[in-house]
């Protein structure tokens, strides 16, 4: 964003939003170690980023009220089922706070798909430390936990499953 757009935004505080978004260095890049993210799941279990080092992961960063996320949840369950015998895990991460609509969602899942969900700090901090500008946002990250594609192509996308092949291998 050049300087003189952010002179016409009248708002403050849509200023200081554009201002810490408008360089390329605060953005998320290839070959940064993925950030530790310690969530619940659906039994209630904390589960850690770091746990799967080893496997390539797909984040998956998304709302209960986002319609465009919605529409990825039977693309990522054949994602899932497309690599379920390889070192393949796709998190999804759910950034609102309805636990029961949450949980209705994410009921068919395939195994090889963890489900977590954040309360509003944590949720708070994702954005911050994922450079999270909206959603659905996808992460990829390699077998040794470092961001391969910090701007994924969603599951839709079929560039996404030679990414995670290309990984694999």
């Amino acid at each position: 964003m050049q300087e003189d757009v952010l002179q016409e935004i009248v708002n403050p505080e849509l200023t200081a939003y554009a201002s810490r978004y408008q360089s390329e260095d605060n953005r998320l890049k290839r070959g940064e170690n993925a950030l530790g993210i310690q969530l619940d799941d659906l039994s209630g279990r904390t589960l850690s980023l770091e746990k799967l080092k080893g496997n390539v992961v797909l984040l998956n960063f998304w709302s209960t009220g986002c319609l465009p996320c919605r529409k990825e949840i039977p693309e990522i369950a054949e994602l899932a089922g497309d690599f379920k015998n390889q070192d393949f895990k796709i998190v999804t991460i759910c950034l609102s706070h309805d636990k029961v609509q949450w949980n209705e969602l994410v009921q068919d899942y395939p195994v090889n798909v963890i489900s977590l969900i954040t309360d509003r700090k944590q949720a708070a901090k994702l954005f911050e430390d994922y450079k999270i500008d909206g959603i659905p946002r996808f992460v990829l990250i390699d077998k040794y936990s470092m961001i391969a594609d910090p701007y994924a192509p969603r599951p839709s996308d079929s560039s996404l499953k030679e990414a995670i092949e290309e990984l694999l291998r």
